[in-house]
């Protein structure tokens, strides 16, 4: 792992998940220098805490709430269970990221290139980060842009007028 063990990150990768993926990962951890089995859990706790923000937000709004998986996010029973429970929640992976940046009233990132895509649109984001990222993995361009931390932080961006903050395409210069 890259830097200290962050809070709330559980234990639990499958070995059978790493065996499967022996010579990717082992490409990933010398490129990258640490541990992705450990990344994998920071990606898991983070989605299952992002998921529960999610969650909290749903009870209380009847707004309706797209969540556009990216292509690895498969079979993922969380999911499933929350568009049974939620009559406004939506998992949906048709269509692109731009299509669903386009369409939405808001739109929401962990970490991902795509907020390259919705900077070119300049369309507005948050940045979701329930827990923190190693610098080191971080998406370079992302460093500075302000991030939402905390449940109360999603609950307040959710339901504010504001729709986040929006690169410019001049800022992202540098990286592509």
């Amino acid at each position: 792992f890259c830097g200290r063990k962050p809070e709330g990150v559980t234990r639990g990768v499958k070995k059978k998940d790493i065996e499967r993926y022996e010579p990717e990962i082992a490409a990933l951890e010398a490129q990258f220098h640490c541990s992705m089995a450990e990344l994998v859990q920071v990606h898991r706790d983070s989605q299952r805490l992002t998921l529960d923000w999610i969650e909290e937000f749903l009870k209380a709004h009847p707004d309706e709430f797209i969540y556009r998986p990216h292509p690895l996010e498969q079979d993922i029973p969380r999911l499933a269970e929350m568009e049974s429970a939620y009559p406004n929640f939506h998992v949906i992976s048709k269509y692109s990221v731009k299509q669903w940046a386009i369409a939405a009233d808001r739109n929401y990132l962990w970490i991902s290139t795509s907020l390259a895509e919705i900077a070119a649109m300049g369309r507005a984001c948050h940045i979701l980060r329930p827990l923190p990222i190693p610098p080191d993995l971080e998406v370079e361009n992302m460093h500075e842009l302000p991030k939402i931390t905390t449940l109360e932080g999603f609950l307040a961006a959710a339901s504010a007028d504001t729709d986040g903050e929006c690169l410019t395409l001049a800022s992202m210069e540098p990286f592509y």
